[in-house]
């Protein structure tokens, strides 16, 4: 029953964050969607949805009531949003810091590679919403929310590779990739684009999300789930296009850059 009320607020934030993105294309002008639905496309998929769902997991996983605060504020804080009320900003940035505290928990417990990506990943979400929140371009928070989801999913796919065997080099190689994403949302929040208009994180960032794909395409427990039957195999499928789909992201952010508002 905690799950329900966080539930309903992340179908809504799915369902609004969907139609943003349609309105965005042009595709929805009959349905008369109001202007904040059309530009909260992404912040909503990023903080309404994912983020509050992962905040959810993780506070289910940490077994404390004080832990629900993180997706409660920022779900609260997300609805403030839509709404245009002043109280969200600081309503999503208190839970996120929630979630942050929360990851840094598990680190202390279990001060794994993984473990550390993961608070790595929650300190890029708080960023990237401090930046936007504050008023900046959300081009300014993009790299950074990119950087929490592909970490996340990153880190919980290492912590899989627990059972498999992955030798010390490989994983400095995942740890140097990964610290791309940050360096290079770092690049793209503080330096201004160029003369063409294109971000200079992006090329660091490309560069980790073609490694990170490669390297999860080689390492990923997936490999060798996809040789079961049923379930095991649909969900290793998913994965390794999924990783398929990051390759060629960073393989066009190295080629032609981001483009900076």
């Amino acid at each position: 029953m905690r799950a329900l009320p966080f539930a309903l607020v992340v179908v809504c934030a799915l369902a609004f964050g969907v139609f943003g993105g349609l309105g965005r294309l042009g595709g929805l002008a009959s349905w008369n969607l109001p202007p904040p639905v059309i530009g909260l496309h992404g912040p909503l998929m990023v903080l309404g949805f994912l983020g509050t769902v992962i905040s959810l997991e993780r506070a289910k996983a940490l077994g404390r009531t004080w832990g629900y605060l993180a997706p409660a504020l920022t779900a609260v804080g997300v609805v403030l949003l839509l709404a245009g009320n002043a109280l969200a900003a600081p309503l999503v940035l208190v839970g996120q810091a929630l979630l942050v505290v929360i990851l840094a928990i598990f680190f202390a417990r279990d001060r794994a590679l993984y473990s550390a990506i993961l608070l790595g990943a929650a300190v890029s979400l708080l960023a990237g919403s401090a930046f936007y929140l504050s008023g900046q371009p959300v081009s300014r928070a993009v790299f950074w929310w990119m950087s929490f989801l592909t970490l996340t999913i990153a880190g919980e796919r290492l912590e899989l590779g627990r059972l498999i065997r992955i030798g010390p080099v490989s994983r400095v190689i995942f740890l140097t990739l990964a610290c791309l994403l940050p360096l290079g949302a770092v690049c793209a929040s503080l330096v201004p684009p160029d003369a063409m208009g294109k971000m200079r994180g992006a090329y660091p960032f490309g560069a980790g999300l073609l490694g990170l794909s490669l390297w999860l395409s080689l390492k990923d427990v997936a490999r060798r789930t996809i040789r079961f039957g049923g379930l095991p195999r649909f969900i290793a499928t998913c994965l390794l296009s999924g990783n398929a789909w990051l390759g060629i992201s960073g393989g066009l952010l190295l080629a032609y850059g981001g483009l900076g508002g």
